[in-house]
């Protein structure tokens, strides 16, 4: 089904389009079957505000037939995007993520989790992408050539994930449509290496498509996790960095493998305090910590090539605020000195006031 919302529907245009919809504007939606549009203290039915909203950019209300809805829709993202909440309907219960974001798989921890039948592994499950059920499954190698021997250089692009098709896969195949238009999620595994283990991403959404061959399609994934500071950039291998967006002041985006790769050399503990959250908060705080940039990237301005083993580390947020409490940030070696300095003049006058 092509998509057919224009875009630069507003919070304004979705709160007029609940206003016609509560004063009986007619329009040709049905109610929805599996979620709703939460508002106040009533629920709307999601793909009939989007399209009754679109009429100030489309010149019309859009027909059911111009649009797709569902979990990991373009309409869905719309609402989400504007602060809207979309919910199941009641008594209908959310299908459960069997994975954990940033965990490692085999394929074969995949086929257990699934159940999948052993007659119905491998094939497609080694090629790329492949539909189960309702759902797509996405294997992308990143900074390597994949399982056929193809390098299409997949590569994260801050938090969003830059993906391409199989060799000939183009925009219009059947296929590309279902993966662009999901009937159920799209789960999205990535790995450096060949052979190795995949690391789960999370449920992506395809913010965007280019009609190149292979297909190149651009993930986003709204579930992640965020635990980072806006100056914060997270997370041989290199991955592009650089670009700036801006919420309130500049944050840059940020690069999930780098991360990974990050923690993976120096660990979880902070490099200027020795602080860990596992240690202290056990299983709740298994993981947690920043990951700070040591070059200056707002003086860099355009893109550039990131190491994360040399121009990475993991800190707590404590110490991550500290560095940033300059600008340059401090360098770390300063913080630590800075730390000790003032842990001696703290013993000193301890001593100084104890009785003799």
């Amino acid at each position: 089904m092509p998509d057919g919302i224009p875009d630069g529907i507003t919070r304004d245009d979705l709160e007029q389009a609940i206003a016609d919809f509560d004063a009986g504007v007619e329009h040709p939606f049905a109610e929805s079957t599996g979620y709703d549009l939460v508002f106040g203290d009533r629920r709307y039915p999601p793909k009939a505000i989007v399209g009754l909203a679109a009429r100030r950019l489309a010149g019309r209300t859009l027909t059911p037939y111009d649009f797709k809805g569902g979990e990991a829709s373009r309409c869905f993202r719309i609402l989400k995007v504007n602060g809207f909440d979309v919910v199941p309907k009641p008594g209908l219960d959310q299908p459960r993520i069997p994975f954990v974001v940033s965990k490692q798989y085999t394929r074969n921890d995949i086929y257990q989790i699934l159940t999948v039948p052993i007659e119905q592994q491998r094939g497609d499950w080694d090629t790329g992408y492949h539909r189960h059920d309702k759902d797509w499954f996405i294997f992308a190698s990143v900074g390597s050539a994949g399982r056929t021997g193809h390098d299409y250089d997949n590569y994260w692009d801050g938090e969003a994930f830059v993906w391409h098709g199989k060799t000939r896969s183009r925009i219009e195949h059947p296929t590309v449509q279902s993966l662009l238009n999901p009937p159920g999620r799209v789960f999205v595994f990535t790995r450096e290496r060949d052979r190795d283990p995949f690391t789960f991403e999370g449920c992506g959404n395809p913010a965007s498509s280019e009609p190149t061959t292979p297909v190149t399609i651009r993930w986003q994934f709204p579930d992640r996790p965020v635990s980072r500071l806006p100056e914060e950039l997270p997370p041989g291998t290199t991955y592009r960095e650089g670009t700036v967006r801006t919420i309130l002041i500049n944050a840059y985006e940020r690069n999930p493998q780098a991360r990974r790769v990050c923690i993976a050399h120096y660990g979880t503990a902070c490099v200027v305090c020795d602080f860990d959250f596992g240690t202290v908060y056990g299983e709740t705080g298994e993981g947690f910590i920043h990951v700070h940039h040591l070059k200056e990237i707002s003086s860099i301005g355009e893109e550039y090539v990131v190491d994360p083993i040399a121009d990475l580390r993991p800190v707590c947020p404590n110490c991550h605020a500290m560095l940033h409490t300059t600008i340059p940030a401090m360098p770390i070696e300063a913080l630590k000195n800075l730390m000790d300095c003032h842990r001696h003049a703290l013993v000193a006058v301890s001593s100084s006031n104890s009785p003799q």
